[in-house]
Parts: C-alpha cells; sequence; structure tokens
C-alpha cells in the first residue's frame, strides 16, 4: 500500500470515528477550521484525483475533526453556522438559476416558433436576482468567517495542537504546508 493509500485509509477511519462532526481542521490547506458544506469522503476522492501527489499525504493527514466545537469562540461558531446556512442557499438558487437557464436557452432557440416562451427568459432572470441575493450573503458571511478565523487563531492553535499535536498546520495564516498563503 502506498503512502497515499495509508493516508487516505488513516483520513476515512477518523470520518468514521467522528461521523456526526461539523466542523474540520484543515478542510482546505490554507483554511484552519470550517463547517462541512458536503461530505467529507467528497474532499477525500477530490485530494486523491486532482491535488498534485506530493500534497495528497499532507492534505489527508491533517483533515481532522474539531473534537470540541463547543470550546471554539462563540462568535466563531455562529458564523460558521450562518456560512453554512449561506452556502446551503447559494447551493439551492444556483441549481434553480441554471434549470432556469436551461428553459430560456431551450425557449431562445425556438424563439421565432415558440414566442410565448419567453417568458422562461424573465423566469431565468429573476431566478438569477435571487441567485445574485443568495450569492452576497454568502460573501458576507464568509467574510465574516474569515475575519473571525484571524481574531481566534491563538485559541483556534491551542486547541488544534490539543486535538491533533502531529498537525503540520503553523498558523500565521500559512498553510499545512509552511508557506504564506496571503
Amino acid at each position: 500500500m502506498t503512502d497515499i493509500e495509508q493516508a487516505a485509509a488513516r483520513a476515512r477511519k477518523v470520518v468514521e470515528e467522528h461521523p456526526k462532526a461539523k466542523l474540520w481542521w484543515n478542510l482546505h490547506h490554507d483554511i484552519h477550521v470550517e463547517s462541512l458544506t458536503e461530505p467529507v469522503e467528497n474532499r477525500i476522492r477530490y485530494i486523491l484525483t486532482y491535488k498534485p501527489a506530493h500534497e495528497r499525504v499532507a492534505r489527508l493527514n491533517n483533515l481532522r475533526p474539531v473534537l470540541h466545537p463547543k470550546r471554539l469562540p462563540k462568535t466563531l461558531a455562529e458564523a460558521g453556522r450562518k456560512l453554512a446556512e449561506a452556502h446551503h442557499k447559494r447551493v439551492v438558487t444556483e441549481r434553480k438559476w441554471n434549470e432556469a437557464g436551461l428553459k430560456w436557452a431551450e425557449a431562445d432557440h425556438r424563439w421565432v416558433a415558440a414566442d410565448h416562451k419567453r417568458e422562461a427568459y424573465r423566469n431565468q432572470a429573476e431566478a438569477y436576482r435571487k441567485w445574485y441575493k443568495a450569492d452576497r450573503k454568502w460573501a458576507e458571511a464568509y467574510y465574516k468567517w474569515n475575519n473571525l478565523l484571524v481574531v481566534h487563531e491563538p485559541k483556534l492553535m491551542k486547541l488544534h495542537r490539543e486535538e491533533w499535536p502531529d498537525t503540520t498546520w503553523n498558523g500565521q495564516r500559512q498553510s499545512i504546508f509552511g508557506k504564506e498563503t496571503a
């Protein structure tokens, strides 16, 4: 078994051992702690498929649940909840926008024969406006979440080191690879 396969097996074992974890350390290499927006297995598969081979073991070894979420600052937890809600709404409205866009495209292609389907364009435009509003709210929630990560970094580092002493995350808005991420 290769080092990458072993790291993937360890990551999957951690996921299995903590099935209800909603907050995770290092889902992405340069973000210290995040709320889940999809199953962790999706992130593991993405790392194994798309990330450079020389980064995979570090990424998988640092992918860990927050074991004591109640010890996180309350403002950060609330911002994370709002970010997850905004993300969900953004995904839902984007799906509706895409569906409306497909219907509009179909109607547009048959425009001469089916002029009455131009209403699909208005529906698509309305769906876009709703998505845009949801996207703005998501961006605001993400900005607040990200700022709180900076504010609470010392406490997060302490908790992270207590929970997972073998982590390679080194703070200072740096990644698990030890490079500044700006």
